[in-house]
């Protein structure tokens, strides 16, 4: 009895001696589980995921594009004109480089262009004088081959008719012409009944007359003898000369010609140097190529900027997205095109995104993710696209996305190629272009559905429930091969 009053004594006593600790052993650990929970959701480690409508949500951060803008030429910056953080819009000028020695050079090159051009005026000029005087010489030479025909040919019938008929004409007004002057030369001898320049006048119609005669009988003469060996010599010496004169004038404007040619390839050259010239001061201003956020200001005025060294980064205020990583087994909740909700700390409004890249690859432990449980999974990138006019947004923000089997699609592009996953059918590949992507995709997720319903209802393996299709069957009204779809 002793022994048992003793035991529970004992029992009753070492009870006593912990009771009173296990309120501070209780309190305390309450303390360390609530942070170690807090933890988890701030490190990323929860994935949120709504029980009730059946939506993942997942954290990411905002990503975006940028571009590095630089000069295109080297030299020293005269004034940069935004700050950072500054938005542009297109075609705002960002900088300017100093002018000075490239609007010496341009100088230079427009003086070089009008010396070229006339250069140009004068081999032109030369040019057209010579093309006259092939005009000349070329008429020389046929008056002198003219005359050389003439010569070897001798007279003609009709020549030597003219000529007698030239010198009848003559014989027949000479009599007359010659008793009006012994006329007046006798009256002015007898009684000075004629005046001295009346008897002047007579005799030198006489003598003339009496000169042409005797001019129209050697012509006759000549004609009727025909050329002689000298004049037909002569008449070939002229023809020579004449060709001779032909081929220097052409020779002339052929060197003219190419003068011209030479001329016009210094002008083409210099108007080269001087468009390189007037460009390169065109290329001293930085012009912003598209809207968007400055993001880095790295050149100052006085630096040398160059092609290689950027002067600005550029982000560009659309397109911008969300990245997120999603492990394998939630990957088929996610389709190109699925609307997702996108919120961010201390902005009650949403946007609106939707999917817009689906990694074909899959990866280990990316950069951003931080969480046990993900580095030791396969992952898929996700970026889920969003229109953010205000710029609100920015660069690597901590965002959650909220994807909704019940959100409506977005049509990203003309043709959407998707896989949906049925379980024991296969996968049914949808290819829908222009207005019928819409009803294929629809077509796609309702097959998908329908044979979901069938493995949810716990339909034996080979069976096929009412009002279900049959695996190799097309229902009417669904997409099948024969219907843009391929069954893989």
């Amino acid at each position: 009895m002793k022994k048992i009053r003793q035991s529970k004594f004992t029992e009753r006593s070492s009870s006593a001696v912990f009771l009173p600790f296990f309120p501070y052993f209780f309190s305390h650990f309450l303390s360390y589980f609530s942070v170690f929970l807090i933890l988890l959701i701030f490190t990323g480690c929860v994935r949120r995921e709504d029980d009730r409508s059946g939506a993942l949500t997942l954290n990411g951060n905002v990503d975006d594009r940028q571009m590095n803008l630089a000069f295109l030429i080297s030299e020293r910056v005269a004034e940069i004109y935004v700050e950072e953080g500054s938005r542009v819009e297109k075609g705002e000028l960002l900088g300017t480089l100093e002018t000075v020695r490239l609007e010496k050079q341009a100088a230079e090159a427009e003086a070089d262009v009008e010396t070229a051009r006339a250069a140009v005026m004068v081999a032109e000029g030369a040019v057209s004088v010579a093309e006259k005087g092939i005009q000349a010489a070329e008429g020389v030479l046929l008056a002198a081959k003219a005359e050389l025909e003439k010569a070897e040919n001798g007279s003609r019938a009709e020549d030597i008719q003219l000529a007698e008929a030239a010198l009848e004409m003559i014989s027949v007004q000479l009599p007359a012409v010659k008793n009006f002057y012994e006329r007046n030369q006798k009256l002015l001898a007898d009684s000075n009944a004629v005046s001295a320049q009346d008897f002047e006048n007579a005799q030198s119609s006489y003598q003339k007359l009496t000169a042409e005669k005797h001019l129209a009988e050697a012509n006759l003469e000549k004609i009727k003898n025909g050329p002689r060996p000298e004049e037909k010599a002569a008449a070939k010496a002229a023809v020579l000369q004449a060709e001779a004169q032909v081929a220097q004038t052409k020779a002339q404007l052929s060197q003219a010609q190419a003068q011209v040619v030479q001329a016009k390839a210094s002008l083409g050259r210099a108007e080269a140097i001087l468009a390189i010239r007037k460009q390169a001061l065109e290329d001293c201003r930085l012009i912003a190529p598209c809207g968007g956020i400055i993001r880095n200001r790295i050149l100052e005025p006085g630096e040398l900027a160059s092609p290689q060294l950027p002067a600005f980064t550029l982000a560009l205020v659309s397109p911008k997205w969300i990245r997120v990583y999603v492990e394998e087994p939630e990957l088929p909740k996610i389709r190109m095109g699925m609307s997702a909700e996108i919120r961010m700390d201390g902005r009650e409004t949403p946007w609106t995104g939707w999917v817009g890249f689906i990694s074909p690859n899959a990866e280990f432990t990316p950069k951003t993710v931080e969480t046990r449980e993900l580095r030791t999974s396969l992952v898929y990138e996700v970026r889920v696209f969003v229109e953010d006019e205000d710029d609100i947004l920015k660069l690597g923000a901590p965002v959650s996305v909220k994807f909704s089997e019940s959100a409506s699609e977005k049509n990203v592009s003309p043709a959407v190629s998707e896989t949906v996953e049925v379980p024991d059918a296969g996968d049914l590949e949808v290819t829908a272009t222009d207005a019928a992507t819409d009803a294929a995709t629809d077509a796609a997720t309702d097959t998908a559905a329908a044979e979901l319903e069938v493995a949810e209802g716990e339909v034996a393996e080979g069976e096929v429930a009412e009002g279900e299709v049959a695996e190799g069957e097309v229902a009417e009204g669904e997409v099948g091969p024969a219907h843009g779809g391929t069954q893989k």
